[in-house]
Order: structure tokens, then sequence, then C-alpha cells
């Protein structure tokens, strides 16, 4: 699969074009209001940030209605890969000497691939991204409340563990004209900085009382607006809502000004 698809409206359109970045919403915040729930854990799927496409070439009157104010609405392709890799370390200068690391020397030795952008949210020490890079993933649509609600709480002995692979993954039947596909990211809310400072000062990380704290605490994010590479935009394709107006269309036309390598269509679809 070499393209997916985005429907949006001309005034997002532009905001995406003047940041080069897209947006991640917390599934908390999502259409589907189920989707952050598990069977066992609440809504830890507050915690997952996602970026909804799909892999449908062929126009969709749902999307466009659900999606797009038809009248602004545009529908968006952009090649897959779109997101920069790089090595980074997730912590500022500022903030390795507060903890005594040789600044030069950590650089060199413990480089992590990051999703361009994320390490410098991690600095802030509000969150940490595991794994720091994007992630792309189609979702299954089922029936089956096991997946839709997974179980992810478990107990060995003393030990408590939470497993989040199956989070973001699966959505109701009801949703399959979807096709979609998504860019996922997840987050802990604890800092690194805040991690290796408490372990520094005698306070060991305790995993059972980290586990049993995010159960409540609130998401430190609503959203995250993720850089993409830029040569994203060579050969952008745009689609036209059946009935964008006039007005969107002549605001549209300026925007795609910047963009010299791009196709603006007509939609095939014929509306009233």
């Amino acid at each position: 699969m070499d393209y997916l698809y985005h429907y949006t409206t001309v005034d997002t359109l532009k905001l995406i074009l003047e940041n080069k970045t897209f947006r991640f919403k917390s599934l908390e915040n999502m259409d589907d209001s189920e989707e952050a729930e598990t069977e066992d854990y609440g809504n830890l799927g507050r915690f997952c940030y996602v970026s909804c496409w799909t892999e449908n070439s062929n126009e969709s009157i749902p999307m466009w209605k659900e999606y797009t104010e038809p009248e602004k609405g545009v529908r968006l392709r952009f090649p897959t890969d779109i997101f920069e890799t790089v090595n980074d370390i997730g912590l500022s200068e500022e903030q390795m000497v507060q903890l005594n690391i040789p600044v030069e020397q950590f650089k060199k030795s413990n480089p992590l691939q990051y999703t361009k952008g994320l390490a410098e949210i991690e600095r802030e020490d509000k969150v940490k991204f595991m794994p720091q890079t994007v992630k792309l993933a189609s979702i299954t649509y089922t029936k089956d409340t096991e997946l839709l609600y997974p179980k992810v709480h478990s107990v060995h002995g003393t030990n408590i563990s939470i497993e989040n692979k199956l989070i973001g993954k699966f959505k109701h039947i009801d949703w399959e004209f979807q096709k979609e596909w998504r860019y996922q990211l997840f987050t802990h809310p604890i800092g690194m900085f805040t991690l290796i400072k408490n372990t520094q000062h005698g306070i060991p990380f305790n995993s059972n009382e980290f586990l049993n704290s995010i159960g409540n605490n609130p998401i430190e994010y609503e959203y995250f607006d993720i850089p993409f590479k830029e040569e994203a935009l060579k050969g952008l394709e745009i689609v036209m809502s059946p009935i964008i107006s006039q007005e969107s269309k002549d605001q549209l036309n300026d925007i795609l000004k910047t963009i010299p390598e791009h196709t603006l269509l007509p939609s095939s679809q014929k509306w009233r």
C-alpha cells in the first residue's frame, strides 16, 4: 500500500500546510466514544493518540459527511511513510546537568530513535512515549467484545502488569465503512527526567504504584501536532467535496499556491 487518504476541511488543510504537522488526538476524544475503554482498567486508551486515515481510494459518502463540512470538504492523498525518524535522548542539556550526566558523552553513547518532534515533547517531562516512534496499523472491525474491550490488567504474584497491544486496534463492525488505518502513539504519564531524578534521590520506581495510579490520572495533553516530512507534499493530491462552495474553492486555490507539485481534482460524485 503506497497511499492513504485523509478527509478534512479547507481550513484544516491550511493549518496542515502552514505547520507541516498532523494532529494526533487521544482515543478519549474519538468519534467512537467507547474506543478508549478496556474490560478491566477503565479508559486506559486515553493514553493512546492517533491520526486517522482510510485506505479506500474511492470517495465515500459517509466519510464526506462524517469527517468534513461538505461545503468546505477536501480529501488528501499522502504516501504512507510521512514521519521522519531522528536520533535523540529525550532530555535537555539542562536536565542532564541537573542529573549530573556527562552531556557530550551521553549524547554519543545513548542515542534513541524517535519520530521527529517526540523528544521535544518528552523534554517537557510530562509523558514518556513507548515506543518512541509513530506506528501505522490497520483497524479490524468486529463484534467480539473481548477485542473491543480488551483485558489489559494482570497480576503475577506481587507484580502488576498492563498490556496495551490491543488498544486502538479494533472497532465495532458498524464503523467498517471507514476502512481505517491510523498512525498511533502511546504515552506513559510520567517523564523520563522525573524517573531518573527520583532514582538518584533514592526513590525507586515502583511499577505497582505507578500502574495503580494511572487508573485515575487525567491525560496531560489533549493532542500532539507531529511534523511530517516536507517531501511528502510532492505529488499531493486533493479531491474536492461534491458540493464544495465557490468560496472554499477560491480559498483552496490560494492555499495551494505554495505547493508547486500538487493535483487538484473535482469529486467523482454528484450531489445536490
